[in-house]
């Protein structure tokens, strides 16, 4: 996402950052799959903390969506 727009270096940094904040492989696969939603549209503003956030935002949203869904199913 970021191929042009970061460092090398801020690289590692960002990937070392993110696997301290989402721990479970569980979580690092949603990550994977969401990433364009996930990852802040700015480098500067990635951190793995920020990452860890969104990925919790997400996971309540489509959680919500599923929820009102079933409900309306019936």
């Amino acid at each position: 996402m970021y191929f042009d727009r970061i460092e090398r270096a801020a690289v590692a940094v960002l990937l070392d950052s993110i696997y301290l904040s989402v721990q479970s492989l569980e979580d690092m696969q949603f990550l994977v799959q969401y990433a364009s939603q996930l990852l802040p549209p700015d480098p500067a503003h990635a951190t793995g903390e920020a990452v860890w956030y969104n990925i919790l935002e997400l996971q309540q949203e489509l959680t919500t969506k599923r929820e009102v869904g079933g409900v309306l199913a019936y």
